[in-house]
């Protein structure tokens, strides 16, 4: 719980005398903000991806929404291979491993989902009612973790 004072000082226009007013205001301020950190390169190899594809994943992962989408628009799609350095073709394959690779989702033209199973953003009960919302089903087992479109 933290404290905030305002104090503020008027004067009365009828005898000249100064009043002086106090309103404390309580609130609770959470210590950090809700969030995911994810070793790019460890989750990568986790999913066989490699090569410039983990670049572009990075790229991709800055720009999820708190729906947990990322929409490409042409100049976004610009953006992303100007920083890692790509044609934009060669963008589009990548997009295309990384969703064989089940880290994507394609939901439409130029719009992706990412595998809240993976990673995820925002609050843990909005990233697990997205989880339901999604094409796949997840399968542990002792030889390791297995995703299967539904």
């Amino acid at each position: 719980m933290q404290n905030i004072a305002e104090r503020t000082v008027t004067r009365s226009t009828v005898d000249g005398e100064i009043t002086e007013h106090t309103k404390t205001s309580r609130y609770k301020v959470s210590s950090e903000e809700d969030y995911l950190k994810v070793y790019i390169r460890t989750m990568s190899c986790l999913h066989n991806v490699h090569g410039i594809a983990v670049p572009v994943l990075n790229e991709l992962l800055m720009r999820v929404g708190y729906n947990n989408q990322i929409v490409l628009a042409p100049s976004i799609r610009q953006d992303i291979a100007d920083s890692v350095g790509i044609k934009p073709n060669t963008l589009t394959r990548r997009l295309t491993d990384l969703c064989d690779a089940k880290l994507l989702i394609k939901e439409g033209t130029n719009v992706y989902t990412i595998n809240t199973y993976v990673f995820g953003r925002g609050k843990w009960a909005d990233i697990l009612e997205h989880r339901k919302s999604l094409p796949l089903k997840i399968v542990f087992a002792p030889e390791g973790v297995e995703f299967i479109d539904e």
